[in-house]
C-alpha cells in the first residue's frame, strides 16, 4: 500500500542525538520503513522556552530542513521532492525497497517581519526545496489570524505579500490553522486571475476535518468544504482526539466517519491523509498510534464498503494528482 501523508512535524521532539520524546513518535528511520512514500515534513519549532514567537524561530526553521537535507545525503533513497519528477520518480519506483520523498512545509512563520533578512530566509528556504507554507500555527500572527485568534483578525498587508510570494513561486499555501476570515481572505486572492488567466492554486488543508462531525475551530465548515471541492483542492484527514470527537476518547471509526461525511458532502476525490503523527504524541486514536498502523484504518474502511479504488485514492492517489498538478502549476509560473 502506497501512501501520502501530508502533514507531520517530525522532527518536533527529536534532540541532536536523534532520540524521541514520545515512542509513538515518528521517525526518518521509521518512514524508511514503512508504506509512506511522501510525506510532508515540516519546519514546525518551540523557541527558547517553547515560545513560538522567539526570535530565534526561523533559526531552528532553517536547522529542521537541514537536517533533512543531511539525511538525504545519507540516505540516497530519501529524496527530497522540488518538483513533478521528483515526485514521480518517488511515488511510482516499485523496487522492493521503494524511495521515499519529503516535501518540505513551513508551519507558522510567527516571527516574519518586512525585512530584507526575512524576505532573504524565504527565497533561501524555497532553494533548499520548500514547497509548502502554513503562514500561521493558532495564534495570531503578523501575517494573520490562526484558529485561536480573534474572529475578526484576518489577513494583514505583510500576509498578503507572502501568499502572493508563495503563489508566484508555486509553493502551495497550506489553510490548516487559519481562521474563518484569514481564511477567506487568502482564498480571494487564490481565485484572482493572473495576467495569463490561470487562478493561482486550488485549496490545500493538510491536515483538518468537518466541523459538522466535530464543533473544534480546528476543523472545516460545510461551506469551507464546498469551496475545496469547487475549487479542485485536498484536505488531509487529521487524527486528533479532540478534532475527531467533542468528548471521550476517538477511535478509527470516528476517524472513518469523517471521511464517510467528507466523501457525501463533496466526493471522495478531495480527500487524503494528513495524520500528524508526527506532531500528536498523546490522545490519538488505539490502533493508529503510529505510521505503521495505517493498515488498521484500510480495514475500517473496506468494512463500511469502501472499495480498494477508493482507499487507494484516499491513501495516496488523490494527493498525488494534486501535487503532479501543483508542481505542473508551478513550472508554468516561473517560465
Amino acid at each position: 500500500m502506497k501512501i501520502i501523508d501530508l502533514h507531520q512535524d517530525i522532527l518536533i521532539h527529536q534532540d541532536n542525538q536523534n532520540q524521541y520524546k514520545y515512542k509513538n513518535q515518528t521517525s526518518l528511520d521509521q518512514i524508511m520503513n514503512s508504506d509512506i512514500r511522501v510525506v510532508f515534513g515540516t519546519g514546525f519549532v518551540f523557541g527558547e522556552n517553547d515560545n513560538f514567537f522567539a526570535q530565534n524561530c526561523m533559526e531552528l526553521i532553517e536547522q529542521d530542513i537541514d537536517r533533512y537535507i543531511g539525511y538525504s545525503k545519507v540516505n540516497t533513497d530519501f529524496v527530497i521532492i522540488k518538483s513533478d519528477n521528483d515526485l514521480a520518480l518517488v511515488v511510482n519506483d516499485a523496487m522492493l525497497s521503494p524511495k521515499k520523498g519529503v516535501i518540505f512545509h513551513i508551519e507558522g512563520l510567527n516571527t516574519f517581519e518586512d525585512t530584507r533578512e526575512c524576505w532573504d530566509f524565504l527565497q533561501r528556504m524555497y532553494e533548499k526545496g520548500l514547497r509548502s507554507i502554513g503562514i500561521v500555527w493558532t495564534l495570531e500572527n503578523s501575517l494573520g489570524g490562526g484558529n485561536d485568534s480573534n474572529p475578526d483578525c484576518g489577513l494583514t498587508p505583510l500576509g498578503e505579500e507572502v501568499i502572493r510570494w508563495a503563489f508566484e513561486h508555486g509553493v502551495l499555501v497550506d489553510y490548516a490553522h487559519m481562521n474563518d476570515k484569514t481564511f477567506s481572505d487568502v482564498l480571494s486572492i487564490a481565485t484572482e486571475q493572473s495576467t495569463n488567466g490561470k487562478t493561482a492554486q486550488p485549496i490545500f488543508i493538510s491536515h483538518g476535518n468537518a466541523k459538522s462531525v466535530c464543533n473544534n475551530n480546528r476543523n472545516y465548515s460545510d461551506d469551507q468544504l464546498a469551496k475545496v471541492k469547487e475549487s479542485d483542492g485536498i484536505m488531509g484527514v487529521f487524527f486528533a482526539n479532540n478534532c475527531l470527537v467533542s468528548e471521550g476518547l476517538a477511535t478509527i471509526e470516528d476517524v472513518v466517519k469523517h471521511i464517510v461525511y467528507i466523501r457525501e458532502l463533496i466526493g471522495i476525490d478531495h480527500i487524503a491523509i494528513g495524520s500528524d503523527l508526527g506532531g500528536l504524541s498523546l490522545n490519538i486514536p488505539e490502533g493508529l498510534r503510529n505510521i505503521l498502523s495505517f493498515d488498521n484504518l484500510k480495514e475500517a474502511l473496506l468494512k463500511v464498503d469502501f472499495s480498494d479504488d477508493d482507499t487507494e485514492k484516499i491513501f495516496y492517489k488523490n494527493a498525488y494528482r494534486f501535487l503532479k498538478l501543483s508542481f505542473k502549476r508551478k513550472s508554468s509560473i516561473m517560465q
